[in-house]
């Protein structure tokens, strides 16, 4: 009785120690590559496009008007050629 039969040395390597390794396993391999990849695809694509966006954007208002007329003079050359 003084070991109380080793239950709980018994119950640690039976069972808390698997469960312990296998948790260990998911939250560095799991949570990394799947939950974390899945969660921050969104805001990666978001700044990817927002990088890819920021070339064509340079903030200067003659640069958009040339182009939108440019563009306006294509749209009508192909609507009348």
């Amino acid at each position: 009785l003084a070991n109380k039969y080793w239950v709980d040395e018994v119950y640690d390597r039976l069972i808390l120690l698997p469960f312990r390794a296998v948790s260990g396993f998911l939250s560095r391999v799991f949570d990394v590559r799947v939950v974390d990849g899945t969660v921050l695809l969104p805001g990666t694509l978001v700044r990817f496009g927002a990088a890819v966006l920021s070339l064509v954007q340079a903030g200067s208002a003659q640069l958009y008007l040339y182009v939108m007329i440019v563009g306006a003079l294509i749209v009508f050359w192909t609507l009348l050629g």
